[in-house]
């Protein structure tokens, strides 16, 4: 289910789910939940009514991230696959595989420059897309793919209108069009990450850290 918890991180209400919920977006009065093999939900966050669901054959969702304007969904759709879903319609209007396993959270957790999303695999690729800005698009174009330099517990979030990436020993920012394999890790700390301000967060699963 869906738990809401206070600033103390106490439970105020709890909302089941049909399926598993690996991941929440909310946008504009509408909470979007990943749930496993039941799909991809839409909630009034209001009152927590399901407003529509997308239950493709065959895929699980663990992960969503909105385009710039909430038209389009990137979604970790299966064990080595990430998909694009119109909204509007409830359409796919991308698919690709990795070459690699993605195992938890493997779309950036922010759109980076406003514009980009990325997923990767395991140390294998990292692939791009631009939603553009405006968010005007009949599907996200595919700008780059590069080798990945994030690994099962590692992120990528913005920062400044770049892609900070956590990698296995640290981290390292570029620019989404740019090939990040020569730059060199700083910082000695790895996991998943969050940017506020000037202040880097940084939680393992894997460690309990």
């Amino acid at each position: 289910g869906i738990a809401v918890l206070d600033r103390n991180l106490k439970l105020k209400a709890m909302y089941p789910t049909r399926g598993t919920c690996y991941d929440v977006v909310l946008y504009e009065g509408v909470l979007y939940a990943a749930e496993g093999r039941a799909g991809l939900a839409g909630y009034d966050a209001a009152t927590m009514e399901e407003l529509w669901r997308y239950e493709p054959e065959k895929k699980v969702i663990k992960q969503v991230r909105l385009s710039p304007k909430g038209r389009f969904a990137l979604l970790h759709s299966g064990d080595t696959e990430a998909s694009v879903v119109r909204l509007e319609d409830l359409m796919e209007v991308y698919s690709r595989r990795t070459n690699s396993q993605m195992y938890h959270h493997n779309i950036s957790s922010t759109l980076i420059d406003g514009r980009y999303l990325c997923f990767w695999a395991n140390a294998t690729n990292e692939i791009w897309l631009d939603f553009g800005v405006e968010d005007d698009r009949a599907f996200p174009a595919e700008v780059v793919e590069h080798v990945s330099r994030t690994y099962m517990t590692g992120g990528v979030v913005d920062h400044q209108g770049k892609a900070l990436n956590m990698t296995s020993n640290g981290y390292i920012i570029y620019d989404p069009k740019e090939d990040p394999a020569a730059l060199t890790a700083v910082g000695g700390c790895t996991g998943k990450p969050t940017v506020h301000g000037d202040l880097l967060i940084v939680t393992n699963r894997v460690r309990g850290s």
